[in-house]
């Protein structure tokens, strides 16, 4: 099974959910985690997005997830006015 971590993507970039967490490979935790930073963090859709993507061993986004990312950002940017 594949790394993968939870980042919150923003119109200028993104950045991992919880800071310091470390990816892993169980992809229900990271879904689960999804209503409690909603809960804490207003504005989903519209100044941020929330991605799990995978990772390399090295933490790093793999080529698939940092484009899905990218166009995130795009959409939120399109979106400020």
């Amino acid at each position: 099974m594949r790394l993968c971590q939870l980042y919150i993507v923003t119109a200028t970039g993104y950045y991992t959910a919880v800071q310091g967490a470390r990816p892993v490979q169980d992809l229900e935790l990271l879904h689960r985690m999804i209503p409690y930073i909603e809960a804490v963090r207003p504005g989903r859709g519209r100044y941020y997005d929330l991605y799990v993507a995978h990772v390399t061993e090295d933490w790093i986004p793999d080529d698939l997830s940092h484009g899905a990312m990218v166009k995130l950002q795009e959409k939120l940017k399109a979106q400020l006015p």
